[in-house]
């Protein structure tokens, strides 16, 4: 029996982040890496994921993780190959994490408004709830975390 899992790629959340990455790269005039898909969000498989990458004929200079557990498995694969984290290779995150911060060195990452998150979504559920029209679409500002993983020291 084969398991078929829905694919982070095809979310219609992670289009524009895709977008913004293929814009971002192509403007810098950089080479395009298709992203790694992986089956979980954990720290065990963005240390599988880091692993193909580091092995592959052109291993990266930097990492972005879809979540800060991706970026720590980044990081644990990455200090197994020995690299120096933050100077060999830059690895950063997203959604803030409680151990993201112990970590040696700790990823560079987004937090997300979580409070701000919660109250905007119980607002638009009991709109749709209420019968009234919402739009599909509400964004909200996350704050970036500088830490020494994405190679400026602070």
């Amino acid at each position: 029996m084969r398991i078929i899992r829905r694919s982070f790629f095809s979310r219609p959340d992670v289009d524009p982040v895709l977008a913004t990455y293929r814009n971002t790269v192509a403007s810098l005039g950089l080479t395009l890496r298709e992203p790694v898909e992986v089956p979980t969000w954990t720290i065990k498989d963005g240390s599988l994921a880091m692993n193909r990458l580091l092995e592959s004929d052109h291993p990266p200079g930097a990492v972005i993780g879809a979540t800060d557990a991706l970026a720590l498995g980044a990081v644990r694969a990455a200090k197994e190959h020995g690299l120096a984290i933050g100077s060999d290779i830059a690895i950063t995150g997203y959604s803030e994490t409680d151990v993201s911060s112990l970590a040696e060195p700790g990823p560079t990452t987004v937090r997300l408004p979580a409070k701000h998150l919660g109250y905007t979504a119980m607002q638009l559920l009991l709109g749709l709830m209420a019968g009234e029209s919402v739009d599909p679409v509400t964004e909200l500002t996350g704050t970036l975390v500088i830490r020494e993983s994405c190679g400026i020291h602070v």
